[in-house]
């Protein structure tokens, strides 16, 4: 029995050596600080127009931001929030933490840079990279994920794609694909940047999300 733990060991030692990787042994025993745990960053609702992504954004909100502070520009009715009309309100919140923050078509405003002032462009795409550091969850929407130029993609941490199966009046199914865009890698089959499926969901629409949000993409209708 005991060649047993003498042979791991053996294996071990040869893997790193065979791979190049070494050990810094004496920070193991000294004192450390708890790493932040948690998916913080940006995430983005991806799909055409009718495709559910604001209101699979709106049930995202009221299941996961309970207790915590949020912003929003989309009208989220009876729930407790700040309303941000302006992106100087936006940018007004760099230095809040533990929050969830609503913005959407960021990254479209952020392609039209001729339309924002000077120099605001390069506060947004800060602001942006700050929010897992800043334990935030930043919450956008976007109709055609790769459209978005791949250096702003880049910012993103979950990508959900939305997809909706009218059913009359029997509401609708809403398909919500989740990808890993932290660790998007180019794909030479499909000659772009592919991000890591995480999981599929599949929903019935529920009139509570269907009728507490406004904003010009509504979907409760189903079209």
């Amino acid at each position: 029995m005991i060649m047993i733990p003498i042979i791991a060991f053996m294996v071990i030692v040869f893997v790193l050596i065979k791979n190049k990787i070494s050990i810094d042994w004496d920070s193991i025993p000294r004192p450390t600080i708890a790493l932040a745990i948690g998916t913080f960053g940006v995430y983005c609702f991806t799909g055409k127009q009718g495709s559910g992504k604001t209101y699979s954004l709106n049930k995202f909100i009221r299941k996961h931001a309970k207790g915590k502070a949020i912003y929003s520009n989309i009208t989220l009715t009876d729930l407790e929030y700040t309303h941000l009309t302006t992106i100087d309100e936006l940018l007004a919140l760099r230095d809040v933490r533990n929050c969830y923050i609503v913005y959407d078509e960021i990254f479209t405003l952020l392609s039209k840079t001729r339309h924002l002032p000077k120099g605001q462009a390069d506060l947004l795409e800060e602001f942006l990279t700050q929010q897992r550091k800043q334990r935030n969850i930043f919450i956008t929407t976007a109709q055609e994920w790769l459209n978005i130029p791949i250096e702003f993609r880049r910012f993103v941490r979950i990508q959900i794609e939305c997809f909706t199966r009218p059913l009359g009046k029997l509401g609708g199914i809403l398909k919500e694909v989740y990808y890993d865009a932290y660790n998007m890698a180019w794909d030479n089959m499909q000659n772009e940047y592919i991000a890591p499926l995480i999981r599929t969901k599949y929903s019935k629409y529920e009139k509570r999300f269907m009728e507490t949000y406004d904003t010009f993409e509504r979907v409760s209708k189903l079209k």
